[in-house]
Order: C-alpha cells, then sequence, then structure tokens
C-alpha cells in the first residue's frame, strides 16, 4: 500500500510541476499567427499584413508594465482606426487589438 502511495503522490507532483512550467505568456510569433489568420485576409483595401506586422513591431518594445502595453495596444488602434477610415479594416483593427491586450495580459503582470 505504501508504495502506491508514494507513486501517487510522485504522479501528483510531476503532474502539478508540468502545468506550472507549461504556462506561458503568447509570443510575438503566437500574436503574429493569430492575427494573421483571424479570417481578416485582403479585404479591398484593407491589408491585415500591414495590420498585424505593424502592431506586432510595435510590440517588439518592452513596456515594463501591463499599463504601457495596454496603452501601446489603444494608441495603435486609434492611430490606425483614423488612417484606415475608408478601406473597411475595422474587423481586423480590433481583433489586432484585442489580441494585443492579450498579448499584454500574458506578458505583464498586472
Amino acid at each position: 500500500m505504501r508504495p502506491l502511495l508514494l507513486v501517487c503522490l510522485a504522479m501528483a507532483c510531476l503532474a502539478a510541476t508540468g502545468c506550472v512550467a507549461s504556462h506561458k505568456g503568447m509570443t510575438l510569433s503566437d500574436f503574429r499567427g493569430f492575427c494573421l489568420t483571424s479570417g481578416g485576409g485582403k479585404n479591398g483595401a484593407c491589408d491585415t499584413n500591414d495590420i498585424c506586422y505593424g502592431l506586432a513591431a510595435r510590440l517588439e518594445e518592452d513596456f515594463g508594465s501591463l499599463g504601457r502595453c495596454l496603452d501601446a495596444c489603444r494608441d495603435f488602434h486609434a492611430q490606425e482606426a483614423f488612417a484606415n477610415a475608408m478601406n473597411r479594416c475595422a474587423g481586423t483593427l480590433n481583433t489586432a487589438r484585442n489580441l494585443c491586450i492579450q498579448y499584454c495580459r500574458s506578458n505583464y503582470e498586472p
């Protein structure tokens, strides 16, 4: 009975350690992949590549805090929304902003 208890305890410890160690934040590669495959694609004059790669380039900066990272997401969205007001990019911009927020929240502590 004791060896079974030790094996179960060891397995529980390994499982708990695996769960903790496997938690990683969203990478820039993840962000680009999710953003580019979000369904926007080339839609008239709106090109998902320009938006996704532009925001990914902005996210390469080390913001140092969650607040500054979130501000960068919002600022990029506001700037691009104005610049792309006539080319039907609202859906792509909203998706990119939401993914940006997820990136920030997964890489910076509150």
